[in-house]
């Protein structure tokens, strides 16, 4: 199983947040999120241990029994990974946000304040962390406290991997629009405004050959804050090397296409070690020209991240089956469920129970239906409607 957790505003004039711990069935194809608890309150859980507490405690409790009993058989519960955006890996790994001085749970970099302003980590192939001395409190200048991710059989530096729909998608791809169309970064590689809306309109004019495939259409990319994160998937990796050809300065364009390379390997099945290779050669160029073409402001923590989703695709494969799009999808149920009232949390548990008891009322009207077996038949004479 996999497991997440991400915090959630109820709205905007209500100041508390529901942050879900969900879990995903990995090897079951089509599994739909369930929901293991929620907390509710003003802000993130200040405790991340007693956050985690119970599901520890169930963990605990079913790994002493030797797996969960179903239909008289015992099915073991191993947790694979903990997908997560960087503030909550930061909450569940207990240690510094993005904005810290060493906040990389794979690496030792050091960042520094550029012009007092943002934080960067300039540089690759930094020493990397391991779980020995996570789990020994060594790293004094990264870790907060204890992790609960030890009592789960979670690796920190193995199975937190980096979730590319927060890392690559709404983080690098807007930069890069940030740059192009915005002027961010000190203005250093602002387009002009008939440059924009050339390259806003040539992505508009792909609607005529977007496939349905696709979960949106293409809109302008004049504003990028108000595109979402399937949008800009499909911006980088199948429509931003052939939109920006001419608009965009050649060794900005190439710079963007190593990053595509790299992620149109990750983002396949069966993928080969010079794949890997050819990838890995790809972002580490992407990182180390960076600060040439946008400024050290550029090279935040995201900039520095992208790096190490290398050794999360060597050890988990392609990397859009731990993205959080699932998990995202999940999100607005808990909005849909509740109403305004002065215990949410309650309405929300509420509802979900009334929505499990008429789903069992469904599967058992269903299996009513058919004939019951009650004796294993494997041999003897086939009839002759099923033989070929």
């Amino acid at each position: 199983m996999d497991l997440n957790t991400d915090g959630l505003s109820l709205n905007k004039s209500n100041p508390y947040q529901f942050w879900p711990i969900q879990f995903r069935i990995t090897n079951i194809v089509g599994f739909k999120p369930l929901i293991a608890g929620i907390c509710k309150g003003p802000d993130k859980p200040s405790d991340i241990n007693l956050f985690f507490q119970q599901l520890i405690d169930e963990y605990k409790d079913v790994k002493r029994r030797g797996g969960l009993l179903i239909n008289k058989k015992k099915i073991s519960i191993i947790f694979e990974n903990f997908i997560a955006d960087a503030p909550a890996r930061a909450l569940i790994l207990n240690h510094l946000s993005h904005n810290g001085t060493e906040p990389c749970s794979k690496c030792k970099v050091s960042g520094y304040k550029y012009k007092n302003r943002t934080m960067v980590f300039p540089g690759i192939d930094f020493e990397k962390r391991n779980d020995k001395d996570y789990k020994a409190l060594v790293y004094d200048d990264h870790q907060k406290g204890k992790k609960p991710l030890f009592k789960l059989d979670i690796s920190p530096t193995l199975h937190t991997p980096f979730e590319i729909i927060h890392l690559v998608y709404l983080g690098l791809t807007v930069k890069h629009l940030e740059a192009w169309i915005n002027g961010k970064y000190e203005y250093t590689a602002k387009l002009s405004k008939l440059f924009s809306e050339e390259l806003s309109q040539r992505y508009l004019h792909l609607n005529k050959f977007c496939p349905n495939d696709f979960a949106r259409r293409p809109r302008s990319l004049l504003k990028p804050g108000k595109l979402k994160a399937t949008e800009f998937r499909h911006f980088l990796l199948y429509a931003s090397s052939v939109v920006c050809e001419e608009i965009i300065p050649m060794n900005q364009l190439v710079h963007l296409r190593h990053l595509i390379i790299a992620m149109r390997i990750f983002c396949q099945n069966n993928i080969t070690e010079e794949q890997f290779l050819i990838a890995e050669t790809c972002l580490k160029v992407y990182v180390t020209f960076a600060p040439n073409l946008y400024t050290l402001a550029f090279v935040s923590y995201n900039v520095h991240a992208v790096q190490h989703i290398v050794d999360d695709a060597r050890l988990c494969g392609n990397l859009e089956k731990i993205s959080a799009f699932t998990y995202e999808n999940n999100m607005p149920l808990f909005k849909k469920n509740i109403r305004n009232h002065p215990k949410p949390l309650q309405q929300l548990t509420n509802r979900l129970q009334e929505k499990q008891g008429i789903q069992h009322k469904m599967l058992d009207k269903s299996c009513s239906n058919y004939s019951k077996v009650s004796i294993q038949h494997t041999e003897g004479p086939i009839p002759v409607e099923l033989t070929s």
